[in-house]
């Protein structure tokens, strides 16, 4: 259910927002490809991912705003970077001159990462998150947003806008996405990096410049 419900979320939510057929089967190929990770927690039920993103898909199919942020607080509370949606939404509503839903949205958010922040700092299973700009292991991870499986989606959805002769257009919503998308990826990149120090310092031994442990 909790599958169904993160992929169907999305799609749901661009048909609200007038997508045409062929877009939104487009949309759930895309959307069934790229949530290959979400599967993981059908088979380890300690991941939070899958939990957290079904109520994101439950948030996208509601229309009401304040059931939105009660449902996207859930998910952040599955997983703290998911509070990044908090933040994007707040943005998004501010824009739309709802300031009082856009600053109960964004505090949300911010008081989620804030909280995790503080209870990670004690943690022994949260000592794999490196915030060390130095540490090469954690621009590593950068490498995983071009996998074989993401280039080939890329390709395939340029393929499609040119045979389409479709265009690229920007809706109302579409930053809120951006900074959901930045912000969680930022959070998550340095979490189970490979720690490679940079040392400048010259050496003639076995061991090179560049340290692992």
């Amino acid at each position: 259910i909790m599958v169904f419900t993160a992929i169907l979320g999305p799609v749901v939510h661009f048909r609200r927002s007038g997508a045409s057929s062929s877009r939104l089967w487009l949309t759930l190929f895309i959307i069934v490809a790229v949530a290959s990770t979400l599967y993981q927690g059908l088979f380890l039920v300690s991941l939070q991912e899958l939990s957290g993103a079904a109520f994101v898909g439950l948030g996208l199919m509601t229309r009401r705003n304040p059931t939105r942020i009660a449902l996207w607080l859930v998910a952040a509370l599955f997983k703290a970077p998911f509070a990044w949606i908090l933040i994007g939404n707040s943005v998004f509503l501010w824009r739309q001159k709802k300031r009082l839903e856009a600053t109960i949205s964004g505090g949300l958010g911010i008081a989620v990462l804030a909280a995790s922040a503080l209870w990670s700092r004690n943690g022994g299973y949260t000592s794999g998150y490196r915030l060390n700009p130095l540490d090469l292991g954690i621009y590593e991870n950068f490498s995983r947003l071009v996998e074989p499986m993401t280039a080939l989606l890329l390709v395939g959805l340029v393929w499609w806008l040119i045979v389409t002769n479709s265009s690229v257009k920007r809706h109302a919503d579409s930053l809120l996405f951006l900074i959901a998308f930045a912000g969680y990826t930022v959070t998550m990149t340095p979490w189970g990096s490979r720690p490679i120090i940079w040392d400048p310092s010259p050496t003639y031994s076995e061991s090179s410049s560049l340290q692992f442990w």
